[in-house]
């Protein structure tokens, strides 16, 4: 079967389905993938990623005005009741799900890939979502896959770093490069000793404001 990758192939859907419904260049804001030869690659934020049902052609049109940094095309747990088998159930706050949850991000990390936490499956409670995202961002994180579009906002508000962790990051790089001129190693900023994995923290708060 042809497939196509969308949100760094992680997820794939028929491509015949996806013709059907014109959606290709809908999509193309995601499918944009940084896996391409060896020139610089841009930067993608994905932080909420949100599931459409492949089989359902008015939400599929909706794709364009949705606002998701990525669209995953639903063609397996988005169908019909009747023709799907029963699932394993979990908990709202999935604290059951901690360890695998930490152990994505390790992973994810390791390999210098995007970590996309799970779903918060109470669509309706936005406030148990946004302590959710929350959590996750500070695990290590960098979106969450959503199902349903009113939980955009609040994913999309988790992951994206706040005005003063900008300049936080910012000013840490600058000093960093100073240091660096003067020929200095290890030194303090703002009262905390900075060390490389501090600076890359700066670093990637800065690419991923300026992707936005």
């Amino acid at each position: 079967m042809k497939t196509f990758g969308l949100c760094s192939s992680l997820f794939r859907i028929n491509a015949t389905q996806a013709n059907k419904h014109g959606i290709n260049s809908a999509l193309r804001f995601s499918t944009t993938s940084t896996i391409r030869g060896p020139e610089k690659r841009r930067y993608i934020p994905r932080r909420a990623v949100l599931y459409v049902p492949g089989s359902d052609e008015r939400k599929l049109k909706k794709i364009p005005s949705l606002g998701a940094d990525c669209i995953v095309m639903d063609c397996e747990d988005g169908v019909a009741l009747s023709k799907k088998f029963p699932g394993a159930t979990r908990t709202n706050e999935a604290k059951e799900l901690s360890f695998a949850r930490q152990y994505v991000v390790t992973v994810a990390k390791a390999f210098k890939l995007q970590a996309i936490d799970l779903v918060y499956i109470d669509y309706k409670d936005l406030a148990g979502l946004k302590v959710q995202s929350e959590e996750g961002a500070g695990m290590g994180f960098t979106g969450k896959q959503v199902i349903h579009p009113g939980q955009v906002p609040v994913v999309q508000a988790a992951f994206s770093p706040p005005p003063e962790k900008i300049e936080w990051a910012k000013a840490l790089i600058q000093a960093f490069e100073e240091h660096q001129k003067e020929g200095k190693g290890a030194f303090t900023f703002r009262g905390n000793m900075i060390d490389m994995p501090l600076l890359l923290q700066a670093r990637n708060i800065v690419q991923l404001a300026s992707s936005l």
